[in-house]
């Protein structure tokens, strides 16, 4: 019987978030189903102030996001989530989903530089005719110039061992901080664990 009444909950997440016609409310209500269906698997009571709390947390995640992380603790996790945990998640399925800025580079350049034969240095010295040397591509100021085969992370997407060094990643930056104290990811913060990540591949 309890078995029903789990499937019934989840069909009714999955229906919620498709329905995009009230967005607003039922976001909040999809997870608040999630937040729940948690509560039954982990036998959890919680206080008003403890549900109070959780709303102020899950308010600026997106279902999607609140979705995955719930699913990945309920799977993996031995007790109720502290918020903290689920926001670690959160953050970990933020980077699965950031594509950063193409690095510099177009068919004219080499990763933002191409080289020439003639004219002036910034400084105002004259380039040697047969050493050459360097001036900045126009792509690397214009990022709608820079080439696709670039894309950052490759076609797929990261693989399941970047996305497990991605979140041990994340995992070790949200260990540093106490729970009252956690902030979550920047974007800045996100573009470089995926860097650190890529530049491991190479």
């Amino acid at each position: 019987m309890e078995m029903e009444e789990t499937v019934t909950i989840t069909r009714r997440q999955r229906n919620s978030e498709t329905n995009e016609s009230q967005p607003a409310l039922n976001e909040r209500s999809a997870k608040l189903t999630i937040l729940k269906t948690s509560q039954l698997l982990f036998s959890k009571e919680m206080l008003d102030e403890e549900q109070n709390y959780w709303l102020s947390v899950m308010d600026p995640i997106s279902v999607a996001g609140w979705r995955y992380a719930f699913e990945n603790w309920n799977r993996n996790g031995r007790f109720f989530p502290k918020p903290k945990d689920i926001l670690e998640l959160v953050d970990a399925y933020k980077l699965s989903k950031t594509r950063p800025p193409l690095p510099p580079g177009c068919p004219q350049c080499v990763e933002g530089w191409v080289k020439v034969h003639s004219g002036t240095t910034p400084r105002g010295n004259e380039v040697d005719a047969k050493v050459g040397g360097v001036v900045r591509c126009e792509c690397f100021g214009n990022t709608s110039l820079r080439r696709s085969q670039q894309e950052f992370g490759c076609e797929g997407g990261f693989g399941a061992t970047e996305i497990m060094a991605l979140f041990k990643k994340v995992q070790d930056r949200a260990d540093s901080f106490r729970d009252a104290d956690y902030v979550p990811l920047t974007d800045t913060e996100i573009v470089e664990m995926c860097r650190e990540v890529e530049a491991r591949r190479v």
